[in-house]
């Protein structure tokens, strides 16, 4: 139970920071685009 709840702590977490990197690609596509 407990390695389990461990494996889905650390999932959740690399959930969140692919999505913060995600988002900052993103604005960082939207800067390059904006200068254009």
């Amino acid at each position: 139970m407990d390695g389990l709840f461990l494996k889905f702590s650390i999932v959740k977490k690399y959930e969140s920071i692919s999505r913060t990197l995600k988002l900052s690609v993103l604005k960082d596509l939207q800067k390059k685009f904006s200068t254009f």
